[in-house]
């Protein structure tokens, strides 16, 4: 977090050297912070800080929930426990999210999800630049649009929301979308037209209308 005031209020609060422990109903406001938890450590002298037992922060444009949220010098922010962050259009979920503020940029990890309009994709990882509204996700890929009717999976997607929407799926691609299947090594799919291309051999499935 960056140097300034920093106004802490709990049902308790201890303060020994340069760590503040503060217990019940904590809220904490800061320059960069807003957050409210049961439980918060707080390092004046790094201005690191450790929330935790369920939390609610916003930072900027980012509102973050969490079992437990620690800064980690004055732009990233960990957060473990069923986190959700939301950011522009973008939502994301997962075990673990590393966010860099001045970046804009997160990797989530752990049941990893990524949610934009009517588009969900999910990983066990999943790097995200939140304000470009791009993202890659990694280690089996799925990606499920109801309103489209589209499924599909790969081992790597590169996601762009920009024009309505791109992805381009890379190893062992599989898509289905109105009924009919396509296969390839690479597939590059236009979300908002519908449109499915490819440049390798693939084998593609239609059904009967």
């Amino acid at each position: 977090m960056a140097a300034g005031p920093i106004e802490i209020t709990a049902d308790t609060i201890e303060y020994r050297e340069n760590i503040v422990i503060a217990q019940g109903n904590v809220t904490i406001v800061s320059e960069q912070l807003k957050a409210v938890a049961p439980h918060a450590k707080y390092d004046t002298k790094s201005a690191e800080m450790l929330l935790s037992g369920g939390v609610h922060a916003t930072r900027g444009e980012l509102t973050l929930t969490a079992a437990n949220i620690q800064t980690l010098g004055k732009e990233q922010i960990l957060a473990t426990g069923q986190v959700v962050a939301t950011e522009a259009k973008q939502r994301l979920s997962g075990d673990r999210v590393d966010y860099w503020s001045d970046r804009q940029y997160a990797i989530v990890t752990g049941n990893a999800a990524l949610n934009n309009e009517d588009t969900i994709l999910k990983a066990p990882k999943i790097e995200a630049w939140t304000q470009e509204q791009r993202a890659i996700a990694t280690g089996g890929v799925e990606i499920v649009s109801d309103t489209r009717k589209l499924t599909a999976t790969a081992s790597r997607v590169d996601y762009a929301a920009e024009n309505g929407g791109q992805a381009i799926l890379t190893g062992n691609a599989h898509v289905v979308q109105d009924g009919n299947t396509m296969t390839g090594e690479k597939i590059v799919m236009d979300l908002n037209n519908k449109a499915v291309t490819t440049n390798t051999r693939t084998k593609l499935v239609i059904k009967p209308q």
